[in-house]
């Protein structure tokens, strides 16, 4: 069974698998001073208690006001105004089920999601009615490769050994960009990864060529390879093909894998880093599936699309995960270390990956404490040599954990932000949504964010306007929740620790050991 898969697309397009909804109640899940859930309206409290109906939200949105649940709704409080999202958009757009509002057993409420699964125990891959128990009275013939919505009858000779190419539904893939990727898995056998993307602007769609050795047996050298029954389940698959169709704040409407069939041929595969991965896909035709995200299994989808490669070439320079292409600055006071440059650090305790040395991005409109005065790396580590530490934060309007971290643990007046100023150190805080999952902020969101929550000082950003001409920070791979954070060392501007999603970096302990 597969044991590690990059499902890439998050590289690309931003921070995906986000679905941390968590919202902070009290013991009952109520806000103080409510009476319990049933009371009328007219008693004057808030909305917490289920006194409101599903859609609206209301009571006083300040700085210390809780989120709530309303039926199979969430309530956010930020920057002063309440946002509704509804539970079951919120896990729909994740491909899961959802099962309502509720409070966790930490406390916390939430919306609660689940893998979904049919219920008649049919395959849905073969094109059959969920329900019908795959009675062969159905007119889905089992061996004329057709999809009963695809309008071909069973004997037209439209068979998928006959050499004709069916209609698809989407047709070749034009590439505005593209990237690759060589490095290790966790149990140190080779992979490497070509990422395709249709465009900046989204949505947009994906292309990958993936390849994993080891027990996958992905190839590892030049030659043609056919696609078989192996590559077309990416729980499986050592030479992988996908397209994400309609990609857009982490979410795609559509995915595909090749049917059996065609070919994808090598021409060059990095030894090391630096070096060429490319090749061709020849007459494939992918069908629309999804995959699940813990098992990869991979089911094709009822009446699904098609996509067809009649020819699609492919050809980037492999580099390590997290690499940055950006030039070594000039004119400076001081010198910053040579690309080539990473944004990727271990977590505490690793060894693996190695620190990066961090690229020398620069975001025009940032903040640096209430000022727009813009902030750049590599200018502020040499106008700064007394601060030994940045500490990156990465948070948004819509997560509630977040604003808990910030009013409670970072921002406050005996907070980690003014002890780690004792210690040398400053904050960068990356508000990369607004109150809206998916939904960019800006740069004066960012600050405004911050000044709700009284930080002292640090640098406030939206990472939309990276001189890296990506927002190289969101849409870090290093997490896929939040808060997070990440150690920059400036001696050396290595990122010498990246948060667990398990537990809080010791901010204090890193600090103490840089400012040394």
């Amino acid at each position: 069974m597969r044991t590690q898969r990059l499902w890439r697309f998050p590289v690309l397009i931003g921070l995906a698998g986000m679905i941390f909804l968590g919202l902070q109640c009290n013991e009952t899940g109520e806000e103080s001073g409510d009476e319990p859930d049933g009371d009328a309206p007219a008693d004057g409290d808030v909305p917490a208690d289920g006194d409101q109906s599903a859609d609206e939200c209301a009571g006083a949105c300040t700085a210390g006001a809780f989120s709530y649940c309303i039926g199979a709704s969430l309530c956010e409080c930020a920057l002063g105004q309440w946002t509704a999202i509804h539970c079951g958009l919120a896990c729909t757009r994740q491909g899961l089920a959802s099962e309502g509002c509720g409070r966790a057993l930490n406390g916390v409420a939430e919306c609660s999601c689940q893998t979904s699964t049919p219920s008649d125990g049919d395959e849905p891959g073969d094109g059959d009615v969920p329900t019908d128990g795959d009675a062969p009275t159905d007119g889905d013939a089992p061996t004329d490769g057709d999809t009963p919505s695809d309008g071909d009858a069973p004997t037209d000779g439209d068979l998928p050994t006959d050499g004709d190419t069916p209609a698809c539904d989407e047709n070749d893939f034009l590439a505005a960009a593209s990237t690759a990727e060589k490095s290790e898995s966790s149990s140190g056998d080779d992979y490497w990864v070509y990422n395709a993307r249709s465009g900046d602007a989204t949505p947009l769609d994906v292309l990958a060529v993936e390849i994993y050795t080891g027990d996958y047996g992905g190839p590892t050298a030049p030659g043609v390879y056919p696609l078989g029954a192996k590559e077309t389940d990416y729980a499986d698959c050592g030479l992988c093909l996908l397209i994400r169709q309609g990609c857009e704040a982490g979410e795609c409407e559509h995915a595909y894998m090749p049917k059996a069939g065609g070919s994808i041929a090598i021409s060059a595969i990095s030894d090391a880093e630096g070096q060429a991965f490319a090749g061709a896909i020849e007459n494939v035709v992918l069908r629309e599936v999804t995959i699940n995200s813990e098992t990869f299994a991979t089911r094709t989808v009822p009446g699904g699309k098609t996509w067809c490669l009649p020819r699609f070439e492919f050809s980037a320079t492999a580099w390590g995960p997290g690499y940055v292409e950006l030039e070594p600055p000039e004119g400076l006071s001081c010198e910053y270390p040579d690309a080539p440059y990473y944004f990727i650090g271990p977590e505490p305790g690793e060894e693996s990956p190695k620190p990066g040395v961090v690229p020398p991005m620069g975001w025009p409109g940032a903040y640096v404490g209430a000022e727009q005065t813009g902030f750049n790396l590599a200018e502020y580590r040499c106008a700064h040599p007394e601060v030994k530490t940045l500490f990156i934060i990465a948070t948004a309007g819509w997560c509630s954990a977040c604003a808990d971290f910030m009013r409670t643990r970072f921002c406050n007046e005996d907070g980690l932000l003014n002890q780690l100023h004792a210690l040398n150190a400053e904050a960068v805080f990356v508000v990369g949504d607004g109150t809206i999952q998916g939904r960019a902020a800006t740069n004066e969101y960012a600050n405004q964010y911050a000044e709700q929550y009284k930080c002292p000082g640090g640098v406030r950003l939206a990472d939309v306007d990276n001189t890296a001409g990506r927002r190289v920070i969101w849409e870090s791979r290093m997490f896929n929740s939040i808060p997070w954070a990440a150690a920059l060392r400036l001696s050396d501007m290595k990122l010498v620790a990246e948060q667990s999603e398990d537990y809080y970096l010791d901010f204090l302990g890193i600090a103490r050991d840089n400012n040394e």
